[in-house]
């Protein structure tokens, strides 16, 4: 075996497998109730399915996950690979060959094709091909689409992806290879395919943050405007030097979806800020974000107001760290500055000051 073929086990790979592995425990369960159709994990970039120490690169993470949920799918998990560079694709099916053996000896519904050796875009573009000319159903589908760098998949592919009902994408943007370059003419052409248009040229003249956080910025946008994505949710891998070395962004048009990843991101930061650092590998010295945090951020928005229920979820989850408002709810109703309504099918809640006696004391 060549060891130059596996990827090494970082702290921040581990991590994204992480992400990986909870959120798939959520998502499989979710999304095979009630379901007819199969579900279908693609992973497109999928190396030699080991890291260097014996840990399990992202296929064996995702087929390993579903082999433990295997109780709760009632219906088949289809798992296919893209490898695009012939020894890893080779060393990768080799592995693959043992997990089939082994799922084959359980009682699962888990179907695993053998790896494609080839590109990712024109693998996946074959299967929507396909799906669309027999007008099938492509989802409930996540493809995870994590690259080397930051020209492995365009933009056109997520959004051809997700125009599909029920298909999400987690992806790979590598910040560290890309920025040293967005004055490189040569690049331009690759850089315009990947985002879906030119706008990327505006963080020529930055420097430092604010080019990092005018280029997310633009790249979010596409994923909504072109790429079609109701919710964008991204999360940051820093090396041990602590600079940002890539983005992991999730794409996705079910507010459920969006709840499952942000508590599967938890599981790696708690902090609020989503992101992860080899130099603070334990995150055990950044302060996490309370749900008391939540109630006063919850508090700031809707004082005054009333809203329903579905409102505040959608508020809590796209505009806060947070993925749950349960706890933060209940300091705001001890504290007299929200009240619920519940109706015969609807929950709203109003926010108000709450009363001060004679000496200035809240009531």
């Amino acid at each position: 075996m060549d060891e130059d073929l596996l990827d090494d086990a970082a702290a921040h790979t581990k991590a994204k497998h992480r992400i990986l592995q909870e959120y798939l425990k959520g998502w499989l369960p979710i999304l095979a109730r009630g379901q007819r159709n199969r579900l279908l994990y693609f992973d497109g970039f999928a190396g030699c399915g080991e890291l260097k120490g014996g840990d399990p690169g992202s296929p064996l993470v995702a087929i390993r996950t579903a082999v433990g949920a295997k109780s709760a799918l009632n219906v088949p998990l289809h798992v296919r690979m893209v490898e695009e560079d012939a020894a890893r694709c080779a060393y990768l099916r080799s592995k693959i060959q043992r997990e089939q053996e082994e799922v084959s000896n359980q009682d699962t519904l888990i179907k695993i094709d053998v790896p494609v050796c080839g590109k990712c875009e024109a693998e996946v573009t074959k299967l929507l091909d396909d799906y669309e000319q027999r007008k099938g159903r492509v989802g409930p589908a996540l493809f995870f689409l994590d690259q080397y760098g930051y020209s492995g998949f365009s933009m056109d592919l997520v959004r051809r992806i997700l125009r599909h009902g029920m298909c999400e994408t987690f992806s790979y943007l590598n910040w560290q290879r890309m920025h040293p370059y967005f004055t490189d003419p040569s690049k331009a052409e690759t850089f315009t395919r990947a985002i879906g248009g030119d706008e990327w040229r505006e963080v020529q003249p930055l420097r430092d943050q604010a080019r990092v956080q005018r280029f997310k910025s633009i790249y979010v946008n596409s994923l909504r405007q072109r790429g079609g994505a109701k919710y964008v949710y991204d999360f940051a891998m820093r090396g041990p030097d602590h600079r940002l070395i890539y983005w992991l962004f999730f794409c996705t048009n079910s507010l459920k979806g969006l709840e499952v990843m942000k508590k599967a991101m938890w599981e790696v930061d708690q902090t609020g800020r989503f992101e992860f650092s080899d130099r603070d590998a334990d995150q055990g010295m950044l302060t996490a974000y309370t749900q008391a945090m939540l109630a006063e951020d919850i508090y700031t928005e809707f004082n005054g107001r009333e809203v329903s229920a579905e409102e505040l979820k959608e508020h809590v989850l796209t505009r806060t760290p947070a993925y749950r408002s349960g706890e933060a709810i209940r300091l705001l109703k001890q504290s007299r500055r929200v009240t619920e309504q519940r109706r015969a099918r609807a929950t709203t809640y109003s926010f108000v000051t709450p009363a001060r006696d004679s000496r200035g004391l809240f009531e």
